[in-house]
């Protein structure tokens, strides 16, 4: 029986949530039947040296190339069309960068060199003691490209270079996939200069006649702290591809052959002792990823590497479910981005694994991710497909099928969803998903259907959006992660930022927001009743506070049958960004679980540049005192420290304890050597995915072919 038949109009809110959904979907569609598509998204600001197409064509080189070294050599980027006028990204967008900045674009057969000219007042002030490979640059002045290669406005690749040579390269959001790139940078008394030679090769992308990629340039500056772009949208900001500027005059490589095999083999040795025994064990494994098109890549491993990966524990939140834990696997986070969401398909659910293998890629206006696993444990094999069609610039259609087979048992999800923007300007956005799981175990056989629909004001400062979703009590996907079943639920959230004047000393902005939501169980009883709000402040662009409440009334019948009523206060700071020393703290108060409830967390990252090192140090407690009992404690430590020994030999440590509510001691230290060919070699004490201090030694060495 529906909700429609169980209950008049005025009855239940929940109710009006659907007929209210029910009547946005229709109107919703009847707007998207009627808008037009438009092919590219004009800034609002001027874009310097692109044409009224906003395209920027790049001058080819012929039977020459600059020399990749940090210095613009005497006529090395005579040719190169030269790009200025960066404007800041936030706060006071759209307004002319207090830092300047210059880049100069050419290329040649297969390859795009880009040189930055970063103006600065003092290097000194530079933060750029940063030189691993793929480190995470928030906090180190450093300079980026984006790139649409698919020049489908929806998908960017990312290539970041610090000031003090370190670098990262993201596809599609995943930073495990790597580009084909060399770069080189020099700190000058003015300035500093950082050159690329980008392999074009090693991108995704579709071979086309009149070849164009969307890009953008982005600059980030620690002292004085700002983010500019050459390209800025009012609305969208800096990083929306729908605004990025075309390039046009590449000249792609014509021969797959070209696009060479990628071939990682490890072997690790072990000696362990515990609990007086003591043994000893060799490890061998490969890797292969081989490109099938410029935008189709397979990948094979056999005997999958673990032995540095590092495990996952739950934070100390009160928990009335169970909490999700990523997988840091190597083989599912590279490429991750081509698969379904985590409702339908966890990687983690999959244990010990020997081998697997997965494709993906691009191909016209599909983009394709398939996976096939095949796990020791329980002899288990999971089988994903993941389709995703552009209809247009607007509008995507989507497939999932995930099956997962064992001796005596098997189940099967199959998905489908559909998300479009309507109306030229794109503030709204709609999403429809709707999921069904099959199984020879009928506990296991249901059905999971959501509808959301997205405003973003100007700016993207302003907004709401209102979410529909219900799941039936056997929807449970076997690889899937979906700790909460048996329900229909509706929520409503809406937030504004504002920001002051350019020349306000006291604030750069303040934003509120707040949600609202309220459910049923399957069986029409109460579920969930939940609101809030919250409010943030931006004192300067490197400290903020913050303070939000909530109420939640909700049902876990897992663990008693009346529901229960939270209602807590958190209160946020963060300060330092960019600087050697930079902290977080909250405060968490109020009532949960029938307790008293007293949370917090403080976290301090210090780099000494001098000495090559970062300190990542960080403590949280929770205590809930019970009326009508003894109260808890839950207490974690963690830290982790990294000595830079050089660009290519660092050594880290992790320590991590949690007590009172669970004994989890881990301590591990690996000393790493990567070097510029990409061969590695580790010597790890400890074991990463234990829960208690092991004594371990191993000794681990890859070879890259």
């Amino acid at each position: 029986m529906s909700l429609h038949d169980r209950y008049t109009l005025k009855s239940l809110p929940v109710a009006s949530f659907v007929r209210l959904g029910a009547f946005l979907l229709i109107f919703v569609a009847a707007v998207v039947c009627t808008r037009s598509a438009t092919a590219h998204e004009k800034p609002s600001y001027p874009v310097d040296g692109a044409d009224g197409n906003l395209a920027v064509t790049v001058p080819l080189l012929v039977n020459a190339s600059p020399i990749i070294d940090g210095a613009l050599g005497e006529g090395e980027w005579d040719k190169a069309v030269k790009l200025a006028g960066f404007r800041r990204c936030w706060t006071f967008r759209g307004t002319p960068a207090a830092v300047q900045t210059t880049a100069y674009l050419m290329g040649a057969d297969g390859r795009l060199y880009v040189a930055f000219k970063c103006e600065i007042d003092d290097a000194s002030k530079l933060q750029a003691s940063e030189t691993r490979e793929d480190a995470r640059l928030f906090s180190e002045d450093h300079v980026r490209i984006l790139l649409d290669t698919l020049h489908d406005h929806r998908r960017v690749i990312e290539l970041g270079v610090s000031a003090g040579g370190s670098r990262y390269d993201k596809r599609w959001g995943n930073s495990e996939w790597d580009a084909v790139w060399d770069t080189a940078v020099k700190v000058y008394e003015s300035c500093y200069i950082v050159e690329i030679d980008l392999d074009l090769n090693s991108l995704t992308y579709e071979k086309q006649e009149g070849q164009t990629f969307g890009i953008n340039l982005i600059r980030s500056s620690m002292d004085p702290y700002e983010v500019t772009g050459w390209m800025v949208d009012e609305r969208l900001g800096a990083e929306d591809s729908r605004c990025f500027p075309h390039l046009a005059g590449l000249l792609l490589p014509e021969k797959l052959a070209e696009r060479s095999a990628k071939v990682d083999t490890y072997v690790v040795a072990m000696n362990e002792s515990k609990s007086g025994a003591e043994g000893s064990s060799v490890q061998a494994g490969v890797d292969v990823e081989y490109p099938l098109t410029p935008s189709v890549t397979s990948r094979f491993t056999l005997f999958p590497d673990l032995t540095n990966v590092e495990a996952s524990f739950e934070s100390i939140d009160v928990s009335y479910r169970e909490q999700f834990l990523p997988d840091t696997r190597d083989f599912f986070v590279n490429q991750a981005e081509f698969f379904p969401e985590r409702k339908l398909f966890h990687s983690g659910r999959i244990g010990d694994f020997e081998g697997g293998a997965k494709i993906t890629g691009a191909w016209g206006d599909y983009r394709l991710g398939i996976l096939d696993a095949y796990g020791k444990d329980e002899s288990q094999n999971d089988f994903v497909t993941h389709v995703t069609r552009q209809l247009d610039q607007h509008t995507d259609a989507k497939f999932s099928l995930v099956d997962v087979r064992k001796p005596d048992f098997y189940g099967t999800t199959l998905a489908g969803g559909f998300g479009t923007d309507f109306k030229d300007d794109s503030h709204w956005h709609l999403d429809l998903d709707h999921a069904h799981s099959l199984s020879d175990v009928s506990t296991r056989e249901g059905h999971q259907t959501s509808a959301g629909l997205l405003y973003k004001g100007g700016h993207g400062q302003s907004g709401g959006r209102i979410q529909y979703e219900q799941v039936s009590p056997n929807f449970d996907p076997i690889s899937g992660f979906n700790p909460r079943r048996g329900f229909r639920k509706g929520t409503v959230n809406a937030w504004k930022l504002w920001e002051p004047e350019q020349g306000s000393r006291f604030y750069r902005s303040y934003e509120l927001f707040s949600h609202y939501g309220q459910g049923e169980t399957w069986g029409a009883d109460f579920y969930a009743r939940d609101y809030g709000v919250g409010g943030i402040l931006n004192i300067t662009d490197r400290d903020r506070i913050g303070l939000i409440a909530n109420r939640d009334r909700h049902l876990e019948e897992n663990i008693r049958p009346e529901p229960f009523d939270d209602r807590t206060l958190t209160l946020i700071g963060n300060a330092g960004r960019g600087k050697d020393v930079s902290g977080r703290a909250s405060y968490k108060f109020g009532t949960v679980e029938d307790s008293r409830l007293n949370q917090y967390s403080v976290n301090l990252d210090w780099r000494k540049p001098a000495w090559d090192l970062r300190t990542d140090i960080g403590y949280s407690q929770r205590r809930q005192d019970f009326d009508n009992g003894p109260g808890t404690t839950a207490e974690i430590i963690e830290v982790g420290l990294t000595w830079l020994l050089s660009a290519e030999h660092w050594l880290s440590l992790r320590w991590f304890t949690r007590s009172g509510d669970k004994d989890i001691d881990n301590l591990s230290m690996t000393y790493r050597i990567h070097k510029a060919s990409g061969n590695e070699f580790f010597l790890i004490l400890g074991d990463p995915l234990a829960q208690e201090i092991r004594e371990r030694i191993a000794a681990k060495y890859i070879h890259r072919f």
